[in-house]
């Protein structure tokens, strides 16, 4: 990610966290690509500090005007830990939805819930798991 963004310095902050619905700790092991956190410690894994939207913005003092993620199946839970700053910035959201446990209309559902104004467009198509499922779901406030 450093080297990604290392022209963009000034405009981007890389932080040293995981994003859940609780704050806490887990072992991140693969690369930046194809990366996972497994349930228990494994050889060759990297412990990674956990925190949800709410804390990291509070704690930064910061406004959070978007939201993007593909987050392995835990897009949901991100948003949960993201209620507060979601109702208050209602900022725009893109995220993925084909990974099996995902339910797009759930996601909705909740964002909804917390800004009735969201409107919202799904684009592409997975065959995830013989699945037919939406890929990506965009939110913005109208």
């Amino acid at each position: 990610m450093q080297r990604t963004f290392a022209q963009h310095s000034s405009k981007v902050s890389i932080q040293p966290y995981a994003l859940s619905d609780v704050e806490g700790s887990a072992f991140f092991i693969g690369s930046s690509l194809y990366g996972t956190v497994p349930e228990d410690r494994d050889k060759g894994s990297m412990p990674i500090q956990i925190t949800t939207i709410d804390k990291w913005s509070e704690k930064a003092g910061l406004r959070v005007d978007f939201i993007k993620g593909d987050l392995e199946s835990f897009e949901y839970r991100v948003l949960r830990g993201g209620t507060e700053t979601i109702r208050r910035n209602k900022p725009k959201i893109a995220l993925t939805v084909y990974h099996p446990g995902n339910d797009w209309r759930e996601i909705l559902n909740l964002c909804r819930s917390l800004s009735p104004e969201y409107s919202y467009r799904i684009k592409g198509l997975s065959y995830n798991q013989k699945q037919v499922r939406p890929v990506m779901i965009h939110l913005w406030p109208e």
